[in-house]
């Protein structure tokens, strides 16, 4: 029988408001946007949680990696207005 240590599965929630780690970086997750029709992985939008002077906004796709987008564009996808 194989036995799974709990500790490699710490950061498995990607809940809204949850701290996930990407690579180096500790981000909080602010949206999860899903992409039901062309079968991709769901894409996050995320916040860099140490840098609240200058906010950075990424939109994370697992297997695919992390782009950068503008704090406006953040916004916007955060209220709906913008799509992915």
């Amino acid at each position: 029988m194989i036995q799974v240590n709990p500790m490699w599965h710490k950061n498995d929630s990607w809940a809204i408001g949850a701290i996930v780690k990407i690579g180096f970086l500790k981000c909080e997750v602010l949206k999860a946007i899903p992409t039901p029709k062309d079968c991709a992985p769901d894409q996050y939008l995320v916040r860099l949680v140490n840098n609240h002077v200058h906010p950075r906004y990424y939109l994370f796709t697992p297997h695919k990696g992390l782009a950068g987008v503008a704090e406006g564009y953040a916004e916007d996808v955060m209220h709906g207005v913008a799509t992915v």
